[in-house]
């Protein structure tokens, strides 16, 4: 009965990093639009509350962008200085 439940375990583990290794390039593309985005609204727009609006846009999306990259390259150091391999999850 333990080993049923282990391996169910096993299989939501390999279910949530799946989708987690999915949608990591999802937002990171989202972030990226959503930057675009800001930067087009800034440049065609002729009223100025138009493009302070843009801005906005641009910065936060600036700022998505670098939080996700940043826990993305520190995640990366730590399994470096570790010697963990790419993922290494403890089975039960």
């Amino acid at each position: 009965m333990a080993q049923v439940n282990g391996n169910r375990l096993n299989e939501l583990i390999d279910l949530a990093t799946n989708t987690v290794s999915r949608l990591i390039p999802i937002l990171v593309g989202v972030a990226l639009i959503v930057f675009i985005w800001g930067l087009i609204t800034n440049l065609m727009s002729s009223n100025e509350e138009k493009r302070k609006e843009g801005r906005k846009i641009m910065v936060w999306g600036i700022i998505a962008i670098f939080v996700m990259v940043s826990i993305w390259g520190i995640v990366e150091y730590i399994q470096d200085v570790l010697g963990i391999d790419d993922i290494d999850i403890i089975r039960v």
